[in-house]
């Protein structure tokens, strides 16, 4: 080291700057001052010189230099140098640091890491800093573990009994050539693949087939792909779905008479399964001669096509989903017959009062002396009650009392002749 004075000799009563440098070792020195006129007794000045260089290097803590299979995420640490202010952490795919993942200025020794690759050399190192310069470490490196996932698609999927479960498996690169195999395969259902054992890199098609034997509901399979290098599992999970099963039809009841030309409500019984319904109205049994129909998503439908008077008809409902359809079995009608004169064997009758709430009086204007049948029909077509009477009289009385609030059909028929009236009861 070397000392230089800004003037010596100085005057009495000066300022001197001494400069100190051209120093090769850190430490702390005693350094002395010295005065002397060659008159008066000479004087000293003591000062402690404390030189510090830059902070030393430090060294990986984790991962450990040239360890291997090291996670896709990982907290990097290395030892803490007390005299150094931050760190210049930064990793590469490549030892001369040219191809950079990560540059970080640290103020403590870690970094957590990720968005690492499958399979791959890092290399690392990490500048200690300090108002007295840097030091950059040794190059460090790891490798992160080979890629033994394996992909599914899709995950989850719904197929039909008389169809095949199509699934993608895609076969990660650290497998060299992995063997497939599937469990929990349902009933008799089977499973094939474009290829197995398959290499890493690839994709594997599974076909899961032969449905038709499995119970409808939800499965879930598992794949397992394995080789020297390790073993991994996913799954699927497969909806079986099966057609609609046969709905049973309600009203109008099979052989129902007197049915409205129209308005009639058709239910039927509902289906867990089905995406909708079709009804369908004929006028023969093998459907033929379609009059009427419509799709429905509901379990009814209220006809407003106008029918023919005294018409036997046929109808049915196909209830359909995604996987097929079910006919159900068919049920007849006949049409009522609208009499617009209200006439009976040339007599005028007539049913007072209507609306009623509870009775309702059937009036001839002459007696027709020859019997006459009565039958109440509810709207739907269901026989209510009968009743004969000796026609001898010209008025009937005819109670509806029991029954609740609705349209009722009131048939009278004498001589093969029938005629229809329509009754509203309130309550």
């Amino acid at each position: 080291a070397t000392a230089t004075f800004s003037q010596n000799p100085a005057a009495p009563g000066s300022v001197v700057m001494v400069t100190l440098e051209n120093v090769t070792e850190t430490g702390g020195y005693s350094i002395e001052i010295t005065g002397d006129d060659g008159t008066n007794p000479p004087v000293a000045a003591n000062l402690i010189w404390n030189i510090t260089g830059p902070p030393p290097a430090t060294n990986a803590v984790f991962p450990a230099d040239g360890s291997m299979d090291q996670p896709l995420m990982l907290t990097m640490q290395w030892e803490n140098i007390a005299i150094a202010d931050n760190y210049l952490y930064e990793l590469a795919t490549d030892p001369d640091f040219t191809n950079i993942v990560t540059t970080f200025f640290a103020v403590n020794n870690n970094f957590v890491q990720s968005g690492l690759e499958f399979g791959t050399t890092y290399y690392w190192k990490v500048t200690t800093i300090s108002d007295c310069g840097e030091t950059i470490s040794e190059v460090f490196s790891f490798t992160t573990f080979p890629d033994l996932t394996v992909g599914i698609g899709p995950a989850s999927q719904e197929v039909c009994l008389a169809e095949e479960a199509m699934i993608a498996l895609t076969i990660g690169a650290g497998f060299d050539l992995a063997t497939i195999t599937a469990g929990n395969i349902p009933g008799s259902a089977t499973v094939d693949y474009s290829m197995n054992p398959a290499p890493g890199g690839s994709v594997v098609t599974a076909t899961i087939g032969n449905l038709i034997t499995v119970t409808p509901g939800t499965y879930t399979i598992d794949f397992t792909v394995d080789d020297d290098n390790g073993t991994s599992t996913v799954a699927a999970s497969i909806t079986v779905e099966a057609p609609p099963a046969i709905t049973d039809l309600q009203a109008p009841e099979n052989g129902a008479e007197m049915i409205p030309i129209v308005g009639q409500e058709f239910t039927w019984t509902a289906i867990p399964n089905a995406t909708n319904y079709f009804l369908e109205i004929s006028t023969s049994e093998d459907f033929t001669e379609i009059v009427a129909s419509a799709t429905i998503t509901t379990t009814s439908y209220t006809l407003l096509t106008e029918l023919a008077e005294e018409t036997l008809y046929f109808w049915r409902i196909t209830a359909n989903n995604g996987c097929g359809s079910s006919v159900s079995l068919f049920f007849n009608f006949t049409s009522e017959k609208v009499d617009a004169t209200h006439e009976l064997a040339n007599t005028e009758w007539s049913l007072h009062p209507n609306p009623t709430r509870d009775r309702v009086t059937l009036n001839f204007t002459a007696p027709l002396n020859e019997p006459i049948q009565i039958a109440v029909f509810a709207i739907n077509g269901q026989l209510l009650q009968t009743q004969s009477l000796d026609g001898y009289a010209t008025s009937y009385p005819l109670d509806l009392s029991d029954y609740s609030a609705g349209v009722y059909l009131i048939k009278l028929t004498t001589s093969g002749v029938s005629v229809v009236e329509r009754v509203v009861l309130e309550k």
